[in-house]
């Protein structure tokens, strides 16, 4: 189960930035004169402000599409919805989805993922008891809504039931 990392690696490359501005500024301050310091720290303060409001508008906002082409259903409890939209179609490929899950009683956004698949789906797993090996314990996998038949690449393409905490997080952003 993967979450949507788009927002945190906007995040992380602000906040590469902003180190990139601080070790120059560093050099700059060491090879300066006295009355230049004071342009430098001026310069510092915008910068670190700059990469700050950068590091901010990435993580805390929601800048997935809404998407196009969107298949919904409910799951068997009646206890949520999912939605699969297409972001990019790439003919003969893995086109670019992106899949919801929606509380169904108030329709507010539970979790998001996006992901690439040559072929997409909608459907619901109430768990499944597996084993590594035929001698082994038997380890359960959760209920799931699955976005993808077969292996979609990655484990992008299912939201375990109920969304985790992190994923809820990522989904209660404001969309921009």
């Amino acid at each position: 189960m993967t979450p949507d990392y788009g927002a945190a690696a906007g995040a992380l490359i602000g906040a590469l930035a902003a180190l990139v501005v601080v070790v120059a500024v560093t050099v700059r301050w060491a090879t300066s004169e006295r009355e230049s310091r004071t342009r430098i720290v001026k310069f510092a303060r915008l910068a670190a402000m700059a990469a700050i409001i950068a590091m901010l508008y990435f993580g805390l906002f929601d800048h997935t599409p809404r998407g196009t082409e969107c298949q919904k259903s409910t799951s068997p409890n009646g206890f949520y919805k999912a939605e699969r939209c297409l972001l990019d179609w790439i003919p003969g490929g893995s086109s670019r989805y992106v899949g919801r899950v929606f509380d169904a009683k108030n329709g507010k956004l539970l979790a998001q993922h996006t992901f690439s698949t040559p072929v997409p789906d909608l459907s619901w797993s109430s768990g499944v008891l597996y084993s590594l090996d035929p001698d082994g314990p038997l380890r359960y996998f959760g209920a799931t809504v699955g976005f993808s038949k077969g292996d979609g690449g990655d484990d992008s393409t299912y939201i375990s039931l109920p969304p985790s905490r992190w994923e809820r997080l990522l989904a209660a952003r404001p969309r921009l």
